[in-house]
């Protein structure tokens, strides 16, 4: 190697090469991000939409639980009235006048 242009040259041409292997590289890893990306949005819509019943039917159980505990509160609240028309049923054992 004699001329100082002939090394400028070769050297050119090697970081060209080096830089040119590097940009493909890159290239290469965003083609692969983007399509992980396309990836992982699709499967977060299916998530999304699953997350959404979800929810939905964990408000339609939480509307069932209250209307079952009201009818509860209603079931109990009925023994007190009950059980006085009962006592008010039984026959007095207190002796009655005769008249």
């Amino acid at each position: 190697m004699g001329s100082p242009k002939l090394k400028v040259l070769v050297i050119v041409v090697i970081v060209g090469l080096v830089n040119l292997g590097y940009w493909s590289r890159l290239d290469h890893l965003s083609k692969e991000i983007d399509s992980k990306m396309k990836v992982a949005e699709q499967r977060n819509r299916e998530l999304a939409d699953v997350k959404a019943r979800f929810m939905e039917r964990q408000n339609q159980a939480n509307l069932y639980q209250r209307r079952v505990d009201v009818i509860k509160q209603l079931h109990d609240g009925q023994t007190g009235p009950v059980n006085l028309m009962a006592m008010m049923a039984k026959p007095s054992t207190a002796p009655r006048p005769c008249g």
